[in-house]
């Protein structure tokens, strides 16, 4: 990834990420949520495919368009399910929770070599 020029430091590295559709606004600053984190996770792996793991949960009905993801991400035990059987999927992300899911991620999966 090219992340030499444009106006802020992660400018290049966010039409990278536009280019390839892991991440398509523009809002760098705006909280991030547990499912459009594992999403932006899910197409950088390539949209892998997966099966339906998470229609057991009671909040499944919170996950949006993203499931696919979401099951992904459990199926990898790239997010973690807690005490009340909740996945939280609106939970905004604080930085030690996504440092903690890229810990799980680079542990669990092969990285892809997106180019």
């Amino acid at each position: 990834v090219q992340t030499n020029g444009g106006r802020t430091w992660y400018e290049k590295s966010m039409e990278w990420a536009a280019a390839r559709g892991i991440k398509g606004d523009s809002q760098p600053n705006s909280a991030v949520t547990c499912e459009q984190m594992v999403t932006m996770l899910w197409k950088y792996q390539g949209s892998p495919v997966v099966s339906d793991t998470l229609s057991n949960y009671g909040d499944i009905s919170q996950v949006s368009d993203t499931q696919k993801a979401m099951d992904w991400a459990k199926q990898n035990g790239i997010i973690s399910v807690f005490g009340d059987g909740a996945l939280d999927p609106r939970m905004q992300v604080n930085r030690s929770q996504a440092a903690q899911v890229i810990m799980d991620l680079i542990k669990k999966t092969t990285l892809h070599s997106v180019q």
